[in-house]
């Protein structure tokens, strides 16, 4: 069985492989470079530190050009309800994070872990739409 089910879709997919990869591979060297003998220094070093940020922001744009190109209302349908319900899974994981930080001394997690979670609520969200509207 097929799980790309249009041509706009298959192309969505490989925008947001590419765009994941390009995410490991950049906060990897930048983890690196960070822990090398020469680490950035100034502006440089607020450059490196925003830098994995411009993949993730690739990886939204995939999901919004997705929605432009893809014809099939259905599967736009489910991608727009995905993101609202991965949206706010999100926002309230954040807040209660933030707050656990703030009043209980809870450690920082990882950078990162907002689309952590927001990636992760998605394919979820995603997989559960498709099942119960199968039923």
């Amino acid at each position: 069985m097929n799980c790309v089910n249009s041509r706009a879709e298959r192309a969505y997919v490989l925008r947001l492989l590419a765009s994941m990869g390009a995410y490991v591979l950049v906060a990897l060297a930048v983890k690196f470079w960070l822990k090398s003998g020469q680490p950035p220094r100034g502006a440089w070093l607020y450059a490196a530190a925003m830098l994995p940020a411009a993949p993730i922001l690739a990886a939204i744009a995939a999901i919004g050009r997705y929605l432009v190109e893809e014809s099939d209302e259905y599967l736009r349908a489910i991608l727009v309800r995905a993101v609202v319900w991965a949206t706010g899974i999100t926002l309230v994981v954040a807040t209660v994070r933030d707050f656990l930080i703030e009043y209980a001394r809870f450690e920082p997690t990882l950078s990162g872990f907002g689309f952590f979670v927001f990636c992760v609520a998605f394919g979820v969200i995603q997989s559960v739409i498709r099942l119960v509207e199968r039923a």
